[in-house]
């Protein structure tokens, strides 16, 4: 088997015909077909369904295509790191990330990509779940996950660095309060992530009843909701952002409750050497052990890392 076969096969899978992979590959379309019969030949089974006017992928074939996404992803890799190899780093990492998670890791992302400047960033902002599917389907170098989250399936290590939960709104609103009390979220609009396990952190925080807060809208990315908090529609609880607009400010839960970032990827994935000094990068602030998602399972039997929560 040859990669340019992968090539074809990946092709007519996403054409869904062999008319139109064969004119984007610029072959013949009997040539086309002929290499799609060896490949079967070859792999011992059929990898399309063919019908008159359309083809379509057999369980095979899909389970197949899968496989060819994550080979030809490596080779690209390999390519961009060797090729005009001159001893630098080359190449681009695909890193996923969630809301907020930049809070942790942008001065550790700008310091890596000072240091090698031929390397790309590819930056993908996710909620989690579609995220752990890139993972899953290695379309991601590594994610950036922020507590509380899950780890399912991942190797991962956490960051050392916490940051506050709090409200974001306008000064008159949050007008004589240093922090914010449980109380305080009985008389607010609250616009909260738009994920359960942040949902169910606000309401152990609140003593496990989560009526005694109004959420009236659910977001997966704060900053869009900067002008309706402007507008005091809302008030946003949020992660300790780095900076505000002048009309905003932040306060912090009180008891306070902090959350860490997760460095995640793969644990099945084949690290190229370029991923490898990536996750350096990061491991150099990581907390003394790696967690694995095994080692950390919550009392409903879901793996994924605690959140830190101070009361």
């Amino acid at each position: 088997m040859e990669f340019r076969t992968l090539v074809y096969f990946m092709e007519v899978a996403q054409k869904k015909s062999f008319t139109k992979a064969a004119a984007s590959l610029h072959i013949s379309q009997p040539a086309l077909s002929k290499q799609i019969r060896l490949l079967e030949e070859e792999l011992h089974c059929q990898l399309f369904e063919r019908f008159p006017r359309q083809i379509r992928l057999t369980a095979q074939g899909e389970a197949f295509y899968e496989q060819a996404i994550k080979v030809n992803f490596m080779k690209e890799q390999l390519l961009d790191q060797f090729r005009n190899y001159d001893g630098e780093l080359h190449g681009t990492i695909k890193l996923g990330v969630m809301d907020q998670s930049l809070l942790f890791a942008g001065r550790i992302l700008a310091e890596f990509l000072r240091q090698h400047a031929k390397v790309s960033l590819e930056l993908t902002v996710l909620p989690e779940e579609a995220l752990h599917d890139g993972l899953a389907r290695d379309l991601f170098s590594c994610v950036l996950l922020t507590e509380p989250c899950s780890a399912n399936d991942c190797d991962y290590f956490a960051l050392p660095f916490t940051r506050p939960w709090g409200i974001i709104a306008t000064a008159t609103s949050l007008e004589g309060k240093e922090g914010i009390q449980a109380e305080d979220l009985q008389t607010m609009n609250l616009a909260v992530p738009d994920r359960l396990l942040v949902r169910n952190l606000l309401a152990g925080w609140i003593g496990g009843n989560e009526r005694g807060t109004r959420p009236v809208m659910y977001y997966t990315g704060a900053q869009e909701m900067y002008p309706l908090a402007q507008a005091d529609s809302v008030q946003i609880l949020a992660l300790e952002p780095d900076g505000l607009p002048a009309d905003l400010v932040f306060r912090p839960l009180v008891p306070a409750v902090t959350s860490r970032c997760l460095v995640a990827w793969n644990k099945y994935r084949l690290l190229s050497v370029l991923e490898q000094q990536f996750l350096d990068a990061f491991s150099q602030h990581r907390e003394e052990e790696t967690v694995t998602a095994e080692a950390k399972t919550s009392q409903n039997g879901e793996n994924r890392p605690p959140a830190v929560q101070t009361v």
